[in-house]
């Protein structure tokens, strides 16, 4: 949820902003071309930052990267609602694009390095969240990658206080090598349905 959440941070630097659009003209008193090229900043901001951000990730580590790029993001993010015009507000747009660019690109980097390198990585879900995680894994991973889902209802199936026990658990489970470790025989799992 964390590494979703610090994900969508880039993209909300985008789309949270655009219905202020005339509110942002008329309080810099500046165009609307000027409060676009805002937009235009902070998405070349987003492209340089991934460039940058994830090799330096990969040579420093993912922590310390991440939290600059957070703490950045969350200055710049304060400043760019104090600026006093249009040219300073699409520096800091810029700035902020460039450190948002951290948590897409971390984010996305520390689910891959969960995957060893000729290992399977288990994604233990509720029913209510596997498609959408599906989705989001399919794009991070490749759905190549994808080795199948397990189904199975905890308790052996057995009836909850309000009735038939219908909820169940899912795990997803992605490859990284062509070998892959699981084992179809592990008595926690129950037969699929």
């Amino acid at each position: 949820v964390v590494l979703g959440a610090v994900n969508a941070i880039g993209p909300l630097s985008v789309d949270m902003y655009l219905p202020a659009f005339p509110d942002i003209a008329r309080g810099l008193s500046t165009s609307a071309s000027q409060v676009q090229l805002t937009l235009t900043a902070c998405v070349a901001g987003l492209a340089l930052g991934q460039l940058l951000l994830g090799p330096l990730s990969d040579r420093l580590g993912r922590r310390l990267p991440l939290i600059a790029a957070l703490t950045t993001y969350s200055v710049v993010s304060v400043l760019c609602s104090l600026a006093p015009s249009a040219p300073v507000l699409m520096g800091l747009r810029f700035l902020q694009g460039f450190a948002g660019a951290g948590g897409v690109v971390i984010a996305r980097a520390v689910v891959r390095d969960l995957l060893s390198p000729r290992g399977t990585m288990w994604l233990h879900l509720d029913a209510r969240a596997v498609h959408e995680a599906k989705i989001v894994c399919d794009r991070v991973f490749g759905a190549r990658r994808f080795l199948g889902e397990v189904i199975w209802v905890p308790g052996n199936g057995s009836k909850s206080r309000s009735g038939p026990g219908m909820a169940h658990q899912t795990l997803l489970l992605y490859t990284r090598g062509a070998a892959a470790i699981w084992n179809g025989k592990d008595p926690a799992l129950r037969a699929p349905y």
